[in-house]
């Protein structure tokens, strides 16, 4: 009898690597806010062949995007813009009919990363 026990399941899906914003140690507040959109750009550039697919392409996708956040809420990055908020994935097209997975903020994240656009220089802001 193998008395090993199986091994742990990692705490994101398979295919996340180093050097994400969350674990930067500067990883609070505004941005927290700032490193939450480049790790979910990142978790759907992975999820890039949901696009085209049906609902059930979104899943995993969608279980990407919810362990990210998860572990936002977790380290504690930003507890007022994160904690008991969510990002739903939607398929879409854009004004090219080209397929596009589409988040859609819970309100109080959408009203932080809002709050954030507005006070950045416009310097920073990308066109």
């Amino acid at each position: 009898m193998n008395s090993t026990p199986p091994p742990r399941a990692p705490a994101f899906p398979r295919g996340f690597a180093p050097s994400w914003g969350h674990e930067r140690a500067d990883c609070r507040g505004d941005r927290a806010l700032g490193f939450f959109i480049d790790d979910l750009h990142r978790v759907l550039s992975q999820h890039d062949d949901a696009r085209e697919g049906g609902a059930l392409a979104l899943i995993p996708a969608q279980q990407a995007v919810d362990a990210l956040l998860r572990r936002y809420v977790e380290i504690g990055a930003s507890p007022a813009a994160f904690n008991g908020q969510t990002v739903t994935l939607r398929q879409g097209a854009d004004q090219m009919g080209v397929a596009q997975i589409v988040p859609v903020f819970s309100s109080g994240l959408k009203e932080a990363l809002t709050t954030l656009l507005r006070r950045s220089p416009p310097a920073d802001r990308r066109q």
